[in-house]
């Protein structure tokens, strides 16, 4: 069994604020590394959402949140804060663009992992906001591994916690 983590934050010229963490545990058996960060940007994704709507509401960006007024469109860059997916699995990012992959048609089914919505909410952009990050850079991993203490307190500082 798999366990995939994901951290939101809330970036500024000068500040990044914890909005949002979690850790969501797979129901059944991944194959790879890259099925489980799959299931991780999913997750997560659907969970940025939720907070990039109250964000948006609580900036004054209504159409974004009132259906009498607009819909919700993922991929409008103009409307709201810009999202940024941090992956550690270049796998899972070559996986995500190319989401009709015969390599791993097999998720949907058995992982419930939708590579189509995936690429519709982070590829139908101009740019695309994914980025690949080692994980020893990403704070959702303090959530899945066991750390001894010299990562654990690094990944300490990247969440933003005080001792």
């Amino acid at each position: 069994m798999s366990t995939c983590g994901y951290a939101i934050y809330l970036v500024g010229p000068r500040t990044k604020i914890l909005l949002s963490w979690g850790t969501k545990r797979l129901s059944t058996v991944s194959l790879s590394s890259c099925e489980s960060e799959l299931f991780g940007a999913q997750h997560g994704s659907k969970i940025a959402i939720y907070v990039k709507l109250i964000v948006d509401g609580l900036r004054g960006h209504v159409t974004s949140i009132l259906p009498q007024y607009g819909d919700y469109n993922v991929n409008d860059k103009a409307a709201g804060i810009e999202e940024t997916l941090e992956i550690d699995a270049e796998a899972a990012l070559k996986a995500i663009r190319n989401a009709n992959s015969t390599k791993l048609r097999h998720v949907r089914r058995t992982l419930g992992i939708s590579l189509a919505w995936l690429h519709k909410k982070w590829c139908n952009r101009e740019e695309s906001n994914m980025k690949h990050r080692k994980g020893t850079d990403l704070s959702a991993d303090s959530q899945t591994k066991n750390l001894s203490k010299g990562p654990l307190q690094t990944m300490k500082d990247l969440l933003g916690l005080k001792s």
